[in-house]
């Protein structure tokens, strides 16, 4: 659960489910739905960039072409 403060300072819990995924996975299950010439690159919230993927990622960005 996760404990948020909504308006009028009341908190409120929500569920939380949080996957993890890395990018050889990720990869692996873009070729299967058929796509081709995968290429991953590191990303924060907001911020995309054409940089390697680092442990330090918050986030990754993969781009698939699908013919």
């Amino acid at each position: 659960m996760e404990t948020v403060q909504v308006e009028g300072g009341i908190t409120e819990e929500f569920p939380l489910h949080e996957r993890y995924y890395v990018y050889p996975l990720l990869s692996r299950q873009m070729e299967t739905a058929g796509f081709g010439n995968i290429v991953g690159f590191g990303a924060s919230p907001g911020r995309y960039s054409g940089r390697a993927i680092s442990v330090e990622d918050p986030e990754i960005l993969l781009y698939g072409v699908k013919p």
